[in-house]
């Protein structure tokens, strides 16, 4: 028994493992082909010309981001009466992060799934953390693409479906009558029925997140941590003078970013980045100059986290993983 747990476990780790080259993979094509598009000497020289105490401001920035993202996900655990110790907890948010090129994150859910290994805790009570963790996301990336809907002649209706549709889904989740009628219709489908128990363990995780103070205090906390994100790319526009405000840059960032979460591709990769270096064009830059401020904020906010990730969890593979 004990040596087929073993081989299921390496069976996981192989698994994951080969999502995560398929992504590493994936993110280096469209890379190139952006680097290639842009003009290779044109990219080279804008890289090239940001000072490096630049660099390190953005990078410091995002990792505090990181940390303020901990913070909602020790929220979130806390919330739903989970214990884990804080070690643990941390290394499990930052491996989350190695997953954030999986088609629409989904690969988050490893968290749980460390989670069930390291303290217990039943899958079933700890995914709607992980699916809370990206609504909130959601909401905050749209609070700050609001800030540039009234001022910026593109996005407004689809701004307003996607926040719609987003505060229905919500709001269904909210109402305890129509989610427990919902799990009942699922519960009478054969194949579900054996799973009644987990599905309610589920939605009443789901439930408690959702109360307005949770939901509105996660938000806010992941405004904070997006707008972080929004500096480190300020910061990179402030060195290369480029005339771009703040609000542009908030703007930009957010709705490119919502752009490849909703594409549900691993990462938001070839959307997120063709988004924003559309939308740095529409607003003056050179085609060279947009694409090397896309890549390099691509690259220390997504692939920065995806990287400490990837380490974290080859170092901790055996104890997490069985």
């Amino acid at each position: 028994m004990k040596a087929k747990s073993q081989e299921l476990m390496a069976g996981k780790g192989q698994k994951l493992t080969s999502r995560i080259i398929t992504g590493i993979m994936v993110g280096v094509v469209v890379s190139v082909l952006f680097f290639l598009w842009g003009d290779v000497r044109d990219v080279k020289d804008v890289i090239f010309s940001i000072s490096w105490y630049t660099y390190v401001l953005a990078v410091v920035t995002t990792l505090a981001s990181y940390f303020v993202r901990f913070f909602k996900w020790q929220f979130f655990l806390k919330v739903l009466q989970i214990k884990v110790p804080w070690k643990d907890s941390l290394n499990i948010h930052f491996i989350g992060l190695s997953m954030s090129i999986t088609p629409g994150k989904l690969g988050e859910l490893l968290k749980s799934y460390l989670l069930k290994n390291t303290a217990g805790v039943e899958m079933a009570r700890s995914a709607p953390a992980v699916f809370t963790d990206r609504l909130t996301d959601l909401f905050a990336m749209l609070c700050l693409v609001g800030v540039g809907i009234s001022l910026f002649a593109f996005g407004k209706l689809a701004f307003f479906i996607v926040l719609g549709g987003l505060l229905v889904i919500t709001l269904v989740l909210q109402s305890k009558p129509i989610s427990l009628r919902v799990i009942e219709w699922l519960a009478r489908i054969p194949v579900l029925t054996k799973h009644k128990g987990s599905m309610l363990t589920l939605y009443e995780s789901t439930f408690e997140l959702l109360r307005w103070k949770p939901l509105l205090f996660a938000t806010l906390l992941s405004v904070i941590a997006w707008f972080m994100e929004c500096i480190s790319l300020y910061v990179l526009i402030v060195n290369l003078d480029l005339g771009l405000t703040l609000t542009h840059v908030v703007f930009i960032f957010s709705l490119g970013t919502v752009a490849g979460a909703l594409s549900m591709l691993p990462g938001g990769l070839g959307i997120a980045e063709g988004s924003m270096t559309g939308m740095f064009m529409y607003f003056g830059l050179a085609k060279g100059t947009a694409v090397s401020i896309t890549l390099l904020i691509r690259l220390v906010t997504l692939w920065l986290g995806v990287l400490i990730g990837i380490v974290i969890f080859f170092v901790k593979r055996k104890g997490y993983m069985g």
